[in-house]
């Protein structure tokens, strides 16, 4: 039973690294790309070499490109982008492959890369005041950390993001404790990570094939078959699996997330919040309207129940961890 869900948008993934994007600066950034690819005539480059590789570059791809980086500065995000355009298949293909290599790039930069020495993550101690860091710290403060299953027992997380932080961090975390490859797979299983759009695909120390802040081509490939857009529903399954995680929870920390209606839908269901469990949220950089969206979304509550703070996500933790983890 997952008493605490910790749901996650793209403001709180900065705290690993200042090269986490939000969906404007993804905008920017896959913009810059294109523009170089394009004005590099054939030239190898990432996006031309992907498409070269995945049933050769055509017309239509170079077409998309161009469309891409010159009509992208028009919308908010690459995902606003891609809806307006969903009847043309060809740019939802490069736009993902885009998205696919500058997640991929961000990750790298990140405290979460550090190195693997002896099959085994560094640099874990880069993150420990992270929001995540904290959380892995004072969750069941009765249970030892080294007990990991038990520590993280009713700790879940819902994320908008493709990349794979929490998944990075809780590898380290898990093996900070001493535990073994073996012990690992298991405990992978035991806490639940739902990626709402879809991600870059399970990194290799999650079973996958997609290794953490990867550059080669094939992983750009391979990653961007697994990106969802918000045109592109969750099925019946899952979406019943996150609500159902989400409705039974005690407490529930937004962080760094827009309240954009749709994914509080996913989260709390068409009839909106019940006003039943607490709502820890951050509300920093939010435009007025965003701002007034969230506080009227949630003002039918018991003013209790609901903490809006203008913080960071780890700000946050620091300050109602305490009523969060040890009422």
């Amino acid at each position: 039973m997952v008493s605490t869900v910790v749901v996650i948008g793209a403001g709180a993934s900065k705290e690993f690294g200042r090269d986490m994007p939000t969906g404007a600066e993804l905008a920017t950034s896959i913009q810059d790309l294109l523009d170089r690819e394009l004005r590099r005539g054939s030239s190898a480059t990432p996006i031309r070499e992907a498409l070269a590789r995945d049933g050769g570059l055509r017309d239509e791809h170079l077409a998309a490109m161009r469309r891409i980086r010159d009509g992208l500065g028009g919308k908010d995000s690459i995902d606003d982008f891609i809806a307006e355009w969903q009847h043309l298949p060809t740019l939802s293909e490069v736009a993902k492959l885009c998205i696919s290599h500058c997640i991929l790039q961000s990750e790298s930069g990140t405290e979460l890369i550090g190195e693997e020495q002896g099959g085994r993550l560094t640099g874990m101690a880069n993150v420990r005041g992270t929001w995540l860091g904290q959380i892995a710290r004072y969750a069941n403060p009765s249970v030892a950390r080294r007990d990991v299953s038990g520590s993280l027992s009713n700790v879940g997380f819902v994320t908008f993001n493709y990349d794979r932080c929490i998944e990075r961090f809780l590898t380290g975390w898990f093996q900070m404790q001493g535990l073994e490859e073996s012990d690992l797979v298991n405990l992978r299983r035991q806490v639940p990570v739902y990626h709402i759009y879809g991600s870059l695909g399970h990194t290799s120390e999650w079973g996958g094939t997609v290794a953490f802040g990867a550059s080669d081509v094939w992983s750009t490939l391979r990653a961007a078959k697994n990106i969802k857009t918000y045109t592109e529903a969750l099925t019946p399954t899952e979406r019943k699996q996150i609500y159902e995680m989400v409705s039974g929870a005690e407490n529930v920390l937004l962080l760094g997330v827009g309240y954009h209606p749709q994914n509080l839908a996913v989260l709390f269901g068409n009839s909106g919040f019940n006003g039943l469990q607490k709502v820890w949220a951050t509300t920093l950089n939010l435009r007025r309207r965003q701002l007034e969206r969230a506080q009227g979304y949630f003002g039918a509550a018991p003013a209790e129940n609901v903490r809006f703070l203008s913080s960071t996500a780890s700000d946050l933790l620091n300050e109602y961890r305490d009523d969060i983890f040890d009422p």
